[in-house]
């Protein structure tokens, strides 16, 4: 794996991803292991740099977390990193990153599973992620 870009903000890791994926599937069950290694880092560099592009930032020092965070539900949940679980990580690594920077989600299951499958189903663009983490975040951004 290399090393992750430099952003203003704590970016997860794709080691703390690899662990967040191997705790779902101890909880939830399913096939453990990484299907695509280099979608792996793949997803977390495009998340920075679709951000960049969708802000119209120059440095990765630029990036806004919440567009990072979005961008890692859309590629985790359509580029199916992983042998299984790749909607549940896709939330994770969202939720973490909203972590890293000291911001949680709080929205019904119902809720949160219909942001992920719409997502998949519907190639939700990051905008309306945002739109919807902005709802339904416990601490404004």
């Amino acid at each position: 794996m290399t090393a992750p870009p430099s952003v203003g903000f704590s970016l997860l890791t794709t080691d703390r991803i690899v662990e967040l994926h191997a705790d779902a599937i101890a909880h939830y069950g399913g096939a453990a292991g990484v299907l695509h290694p280099d979608r792996l880092d793949g997803a977390v560099y495009s998340a920075v740099n679709a951000d960049l592009y969708r802000t119209g930032a120059e440095t990765e020092a630029e990036a806004d977390p919440l567009g990072v965070a979005a961008h890692l539900l859309i590629y985790f949940a359509l580029n199916h990193v992983f042998c299984d679980g790749n909607k549940r990580i896709a939330w994770f690594a969202m939720t973490d990153q909203l972590r890293l920077v000291g911001l949680t989600v709080d929205a019904p299951t119902d809720d949160k599973e219909r942001l992920v499958l719409s997502v998949i189903s519907e190639k939700l663009q990051a905008e309306k992620v945002i739109l919807w983490l902005i709802e339904h975040l416990d601490a404004p951004p």
